[in-house]
């Protein structure tokens, strides 16, 4: 797990979330060769995980007022990542999880906790853009 966790960091490191000197909130995924988010192109409306990849790279250069703004969710998982890796190596290490008895409970509950977060970001996200009219 802690080398996934590496990987994740280390492709956030080679993207450029900042494009002519201005950030960039969402479309970061693009430079990984991906096409725009279909469902934005689709609905004209963000989809559930839209600012994601921008949070990752921004929360690696340490802006982390704009990791939020991309995706406060996104940014909330750089966060775990950056915890997990150092646990996960000492749990190697001693060749035993630290403070649980089984992964696989602790997995389950933050992916769920994961997609409540997300879906309800999305939620208040569409609700502001309904309100706004933008």
């Amino acid at each position: 797990m802690a080398l996934a966790w590496v990987g994740v960091f280390a492709v956030a490191v080679r993207l450029d979330p900042y494009n002519d000197g201005k950030v960039w909130l969402e479309g970061t995924h693009q430079q990984l060769g991906l096409p725009p988010c279909t469902f934005k192109t689709l609905t004209k409306l963000p989809c559930p995980s839209c600012g994601m990849t921008s949070s990752f790279a921004l929360f690696v250069r340490g802006d982390l007022w704009n990791a939020a703004r991309a995706n406060v969710v996104g940014a909330g998982m750089a966060l775990i990542g950056l915890v997990m890796v150092p646990w996960c190596v000492v749990s190697a290490w001693r060749d035993r999880w630290l403070w649980i008895r089984r992964i696989e409970p602790v997995i389950i509950r933050l992916t769920v906790l994961f997609l409540i977060a997300m879906f309800g970001r999305w939620a208040i996200v569409l609700l502001w853009t309904w309100w706004t009219g933008s």
